[in-house]
């Protein structure tokens, strides 16, 4: 759409258009499109990877990564459009953002699907161990992430009480009635700068989705977003 991300990507281009024709540009400036994000494709096997390191000279190396690295090369800055306003009509300069690992868990059982009638009871099933390990990523996470997340310094911790989020409007927005959080400084936290994992989607060899079936294999798709110091 216009917001996500055709708006942000022109006006980027018109920032840039806009320095060099006031002799203000004093940098080189790359743009990078990658028009595959909702293909439902992970980025590895759509090749974005491998054509930004097969062309490395785009940065100011003839080589490889290594002497773009190095301190003459290395590029200034990265600018990411794809994000998103506090709201409809305050500007946001985002100058971080958490990464991100997908991946998959897979579960098996019998070598077909069964009846639950028949042999439930009997089997350990795919779809209730797969949820379990689920509930232990989701529900113990503080254990998972209790290595390199740091406390917000004193001057980030300004920076995100001048947001002055509003948060029944903000829970509004995305259609719940509770958010995990009450202050704004804890919301924005969550959001910003503490890891989370969310679960994207859970499938099964129960393709028809109907009652009484023990499914032979389950997947779930999971996203954990971490943060820099971790």
């Amino acid at each position: 759409g216009v917001s996500d991300d055709k708006g942000p990507m022109i006006a980027c281009m018109y920032a840039a258009k806009k320095l060099h024709d006031s002799g203000n540009l004093k940098r080189d400036v790359v743009f990078l499109f990658e028009g595959e994000e909702e293909s439902g494709v992970g980025i590895e096997d759509r090749g974005f990877c491998k054509m930004v390191l097969e062309n490395m000279k785009w940065f100011g190396s003839d080589n490889d990564i290594d002497e773009v690295s190095s301190n003459s090369n290395r590029p200034c800055a990265i600018l990411i459009s794809n994000n998103y306003w506090i709201d409809d009509n305050r500007p946001c300069l985002t100058y971080g953002m958490r990464g991100v690992i997908d991946f998959s868990i897979t579960v098996t059982g019998p070598s077909t699907n069964l009846h639950a009638g028949v042999d439930g009871g009997s089997i350990h099933e795919p779809m209730e161990d797969l949820n379990a390990l689920l509930y232990t990523l989701s529900h113990e996470k503080d254990k998972i992430f209790s290595g390199g997340v740091r406390d917000l310094a004193n001057d980030e911790r300004e920076r995100y009480e001048k947001v002055n989020l509003n948060v029944e409007e903000y829970a509004k927005q995305v259609g719940v009635s509770r958010l995990r959080q009450i202050s704004p400084l804890h919301v924005l936290g969550s959001r910003w700068s503490k890891p989370s994992i969310s679960i994207s989607n859970v499938s099964s060899t129960n393709t028809s989705r109907g009652f009484r079936r023990i499914p032979a294999m389950c997947q779930a798709k999971v996203s954990l977003h971490f943060v820099p110091d971790q």
